[in-house]
Formats: structure tokens, C-alpha cells, sequence
């Protein structure tokens, strides 16, 4: 049914104004008119909708594969990062022994060194030592120093 620009707009006409009484009439059917004037536009938007509808769905499967996909991934890396973890701490356990290793060389270095010092002092400082020993025995004897008479 065609409607005409002054049939839409005497829709808004006010029902009832000041002034003499109105023609008597049937009550309009508003929802039914709305009903009957959108329904061609309703059935031309009806195609779009169903596009837009397979658009979201095909969105929604996109999205899915792709999540599928990255937790796939996620999985992969954590499983290679797992297998690696084993190499990794060995690998951090050789060095700390070959640094432990070259520390204890090092300490073993300076050991001999200070054994060697030690060695020397003494082999210095012996004679003068076991002359006094030798002097304090042979006082506490009562007997003359060796070499003495």
C-alpha cells in the first residue's frame, strides 16, 4: 500500500485541539501501520543481515582456528623449552665447575707459595733457633757451650 508524504505527517496531526469537536472516526492502528511501512525495508535489509550473520560466524570460526593455533604453538615451545631445561643446567654446571675448578687452582697456587715462604723463613731463622735451644740445654746442664771448655 503506497502512502503519500501528507498521509506520513497526519500521522503526528495532534488528535485532539481546542475548538469545536473532531469528526468521529475509528482509533488508528499505529503498530500495524509501522508494521506495514517498514515491512519492504525490513525485507530489503533481510539479505544484509543474513551476510552479516555469516560473517560473524565465519569470524567466530577464524577466531577459534586461530586460538587453536596459537595454543598449539604455546604448547610446542613450552615442550621444547622443557627438553631444553635438562642441557641448559648442565651446561651452568660445568661452568661452575670449571670456575670452581680455577678457583681451587688458584688457592692451591698460593698455598705452595705461602708453603715455600714459610719454608724459606724457617730455613732462615732455624740455626739462630736451635743455637739458643742448644745454649738454654747446655746452661740447664751446667755444662759449657758446645765447642767451649
Amino acid at each position: 500500500m503506497a502512502r503519500t508524504v501528507s498521509d506520513i505527517l497526519r500521522r503526528f496531526r495532534p488528535a485532539v485541539a481546542p475548538g469545536p469537536a473532531a469528526p468521529a472516526g475509528v482509533p488508528v492502528d499505529r503498530v500495524a501501520e509501522a508494521e506495514a511501512e517498514l515491512a519492504g525495508v525490513f525485507a530489503a535489509l533481510e539479505p544484509a543481515v543474513r551476510e552479516a550473520q555469516a560473517a560473524r560466524d565465519e569470524a567466530t570460526r577464524e577466531a577459534e582456528r586461530r586460538r587453536q593455533a596459537a595454543a598449539e604453538e604455546a604448547d610446542r615451545v613450552l615442550a621444547a623449552a622443557r627438553a631444553r631445561v635438562d642441557a641448559v643446567r648442565a651446561e651452568a654446571a660445568a661452568a661452575r665447575l670449571a670456575a670452581l675448578d680455577e678457583e681451587r687452582a688458584a688457592i692451591e697456587e698460593e698455598a705452595r707459595a705461602e708453603v715455600e715462604r714459610i719454608g724459606r723463613v724457617a730455613g732462615e731463622r732455624l740455626p739462630a733457633v736451635v743455637a739458643r735451644v742448644l745454649e738454654g740445654v747446655w746452661a740447664t746442664a751446667g755444662l759449657p757451650p758446645e765447642g767451649g771448655s
